[in-house]
């Protein structure tokens, strides 16, 4: 089974702001974690950069309205 987590430097960084949930520190821990726990050292486990997802494919799973409003 093959395994992969998507991560970078980049992600623990970001941020919506304050009040929205996603925190970048806990991007940064999950990895740290995963480190602690010897999780990407397993075969199969591989740790891969982000793609930027094109307007195409963010339709796939949101709705243009949220698009719009992550993007102002």
């Amino acid at each position: 089974m093959q395994a992969a987590l998507v991560y970078s430097e980049e992600l623990a960084r970001y941020g919506y702001g304050k009040d929205h949930p996603f925190k970048p520190v806990r991007a940064k821990k999950m990895l740290e974690l995963c480190e602690r726990y010897d999780l990407l050292n397993k075969p199969g486990t591989t740790v891969v950069p982000p793609e930027r997802a094109s307007g195409m494919e963010l339709c796939r799973f949101h709705t243009s309205t949220y698009i719009a409003a992550l993007e102002k």
